[in-house]
């Protein structure tokens, strides 16, 4: 018994280690932004199963207010833009959209932008600057419009107070061999943009990729937290098996993906 875990543990390792090498020369291959977009979404990025949580390619931010940061620019185009579908939610808070048409988005936390591979990344920077402020105003604002509804000294209140302290808001840049992820939040009248990891995604184990999806856990977990708060009745898909698995065993253990060293903060 003992030799056939182990023979399978090393089974999956090296099929994990071929499948990195196969992306590793596909990257270094690829001569253009479409390319490693593709390849980037296709071995390195989560695509969730959740009918509730959607993703939307290179689509301009249509309903975008104006405000300091944004004057006399065009509407941001994530290469890639996640939050929850507009459609799983409630009516009243549709308004919270950022999307004029059909299929839009709402509490978005999570923004990437890609450049070819090996290629400058200050372009890709400069557009998830404008793309984490864009969030960051879109998640105040929903955040604001409930606080001027909800009483003071409420448990509510200070909920929201609490939500409005946080910082959510994560970007990624990558051009296929490298990763970058930043943090954004408005504080004390300033829009801050901090740089919290940069790993390289050619190395094994690939700590790019993990930082990458873990960003993207941690986006989505703020995203369904954000859309609770303001009223959605919405569980993350598995929520809702993971209850039930419990109520028919108890013994069952399941363990949640945490950022661990890739975080600093909860």
């Amino acid at each position: 018994m003992a030799a056939l875990v182990r023979e399978l543990i090393n089974a999956a390792a090296a099929a994990a280690a071929a499948a990195h090498q196969r992306y590793c020369k596909n990257i270094s291959r690829s001569y253009n932004k479409a390319t490693a977009s593709f390849l980037i979404q296709k071995d390195i990025m989560i695509s969730y199963n959740d009918r509730q949580y959607g993703r939307i390619l290179s689509r301009p931010i249509t309903r975008n207010p104006s405000q300091d940061f944004n004057d006399g620019l065009s509407n941001p185009r994530p290469d890639i833009l996640e939050g929850i579908e507009t459609e799983a939610l409630p009516s009243h808070l549709h308004d919270h959209s950022l999307h004029l048409e059909t299929g839009s988005l709402t509490f978005c936390h999570f923004a990437a932008e890609f450049e070819r591979a090996g290629s400058n990344l200050r372009l890709a920077t400069s557009k998830a600057a404008y793309d984490g402020a864009v969030l960051v105003n879109a998640r105040n604002q929903a955040i604001a419009k409930a606080k001027a509804n909800t009483l003071d000294g409420t448990a509510a209140a200070a909920a929201l107070d609490k939500a409005a302290e946080e910082t959510s808001v994560v970007t990624c840049i990558t051009d296929g061999k490298v990763a970058e992820v930043y943090i954004h939040h408005y504080k004390d009248g300033q829009y801050h943009m901090n740089l919290i990891a940069r790993e390289s995604l050619l190395s094994y184990p690939n700590r790019g990729r993990d930082i990458i999806r873990n960003t993207q856990d941690y986006a989505r977990r703020k995203s369904y937290e954000l859309a609770r708060l303001l009223g959605a009745d919405l569980k993350e898909k598995g929520e809702e098996e993971k209850e039930q698995g419990e109520e028919k065993e108890e013994k069952e253990v399941v363990e949640a993906k945490g950022w661990g060293s890739f975080w600093p903060f909860q």
